[in-house]
């Protein structure tokens, strides 16, 4: 062998002796976002560790995850005038969501404190790594598919103001996941005294175009400037910074131009946007229906411009939650109010987002219909590059709050927030952490997607490693 394989080889090496295999392995499968792709995920996890399930500690996790499958158990066989196979179905799938949750909690915490946290860290970079390479990728096919270096720039409905959507990630989901994680990975490298992929981090951030997520993240982000000493710490939290108001302003401007008009918006109409602009209607319908097209639209904005289709969501959850004792108490119950089983169930997606969810029957619940299908039924009639977060009743403060009541927040807050606060999570990085979970809560149903929620939990588990010396499985 010459020097240069020798060389490659000693390296291949080295980085197997630092990453755990396993836990790369689960990360790539289970925060895909596929219905068959995570129970298999799991499967194959359960299967590698089977000699290790006595040592468990199957009580030290959140009890949020088994309280609420309980409580909708429980709901069904006594409280239930439903007994329909979309009823069923509708349950069963939203029971199995919340077990396999906690199923990936007990998975990581096991091999997080097995590994030590100087392993589970060099595992978690490495899915970094690969992450921000697909994303890379995912940004030149945009490049190349619009035939432009700024996709970002292009007056096209496919890309524009839509470019950040094709910048998935590994998560194969919803762009905003991507920017959610790689928030979490940009102040971890920041306290870690990472600064390139602190950088890196923030720049998939920047490529996903996520406005709302920006909000939030920036300022947590400044307020680091107080947190971290250091010339060279604050420099990096403000090229970070700097990074996120230049790629708005300059590169990707329409999404900036695009918000302003979202919020000053008062008639419904979303003027200079490409929302009524023939051009861009006339590349995805044709000359026949563009007319009709930009009539459609224009009737749907006006009817959720005022307010927007994410505070409409909240107002009718509240107002349901406030109409009965009973509903506030507990909640219209599983995928029947407000949740990403509710709508996959209602069929709002198609067969082009699920095949699995497409063989069930079609199930809506009067609750679910009189609200929030309405809403997300009217933003989905609009091309892909319209469905703005903005309008999306998408909320995990909806779901919680609309099919669990005053129960499931007690729940949340006893059994999901307090295991971290009550085990040292509420200081270090993973402070921060959780205020940004907590900001992006009320825009999305994360819990649904299993795949954030299992990162912030490592991170919980990496800080603990550092902070407490958690005691390791032997």
């Amino acid at each position: 062998m010459t020097h240069t394989n020798i060389m490659i080889v000693s390296r291949i090496r080295a980085w197997l002796e630092r990453t755990d295999l396993f836990l790369l392995l689960f990360l790539l499968l289970f925060t895909i976002d596929s219905v068959v792709v995570k129970p298999l995920a799991l499967a194959v996890a359960i299967i590698w560790l089977w000699r290790h399930l006595p040592r468990l500690t199957f009580r030290d996790a959140p009890m949020f995850y088994l309280i609420l499958p309980a409580m909708e158990v429980m709901r069904f066989a006594f409280f239930n005038d439903d007994f329909s196979v979309g009823r069923i179905i509708t349950l069963s799938l939203g029971i199995c969501y919340w077990l396999m949750a906690y199923a990936a909690f007990l998975i990581v915490r096991y091999r997080a404190e097995r590994l030590g946290g100087h392993k589970a860290a060099n595992t978690l970079i490495t899915w970094f790594y690969l992450n921000a390479a697909f994303s890379l990728w995912q940004l030149l096919l945009t490049m190349i598919h619009s035939g432009s270096v700024n996709p970002y720039g292009v007056d096209d409905i496919l890309y524009g103001n839509s470019t950040g959507d094709y910048i998935k990630g590994l998560f194969l989901a919803p762009c905003y996941l991507n920017m959610f994680v790689n928030s979490f990975f940009a102040v971890w490298f920041l306290f870690r005294r990472m600064w390139f992929p602190a950088l890196l981090a923030t720049l998939i951030c920047c490529l996903t175009t996520t406005n709302f997520a920006n909000i939030i993240f920036l300022p947590v982000l400044l307020l680091l400037l107080s947190v971290l000493k250091g010339k060279v710490a604050r420099l990096s939290i403000l090229g970070c910074a700097g990074m996120i108001i230049l790629f708005s302003f300059i590169v990707s401007s329409g999404n900036v131009s695009y918000m302003q008009q979202s919020m000053n918006n008062s008639s419904g109409m979303i003027n200079g946007s490409t929302v009524l602009r023939s051009d861009s209607l006339l590349n995805k319908y044709g000359k026949d229906s563009a007319r009709r097209s930009r009539i459609r639209i224009a009737k749907i904005y006006a009817k959720l411009a005022r307010p927007n289709g994410k505070m409409l969501s909240w107002k009718q959850t509240w107002a349901y939650a406030t109409a009965a004792p009973a509903q506030a108490i507990a909640g219209a119950g599983m995928g029947n109010f407000s949740s990403l089983l509710a709508l996959q169930m209602a069929h709002i997606y198609g067969r082009s987002h699920s095949r699995f969810y497409e063989l069930m029957p079609v199930y809506v619940h009067p609750d679910y219909r009189a609200n929030h299908y309405g809403i997300i039924r009217d933003v989905y009639a609009l091309p892909d590059g319209y469905h703005s977060a903005r309008h999306m009743p998408h909320s995990f403060a909806n779901q919680l709050i609309g099919e669990y009541g005053l129960i499931g927040v007690l729940c949340f807050l006893g059994g999901y927030v307090w295991y971290f606060v009550r085990r040292g999570g509420g200081k270090g990085f993973f402070l921060v952490i959780m205020v940004l979970t907590g900001g992006y809560l009320w825009f999305d149903y994360l819990f649904d997607y299993l795949s954030v929620m299992v990162f912030f939990e490592l991170f919980f588990w990496l800080h603990r490693a550092d902070t407490e010396k958690a005691p390791k499985y032997v």
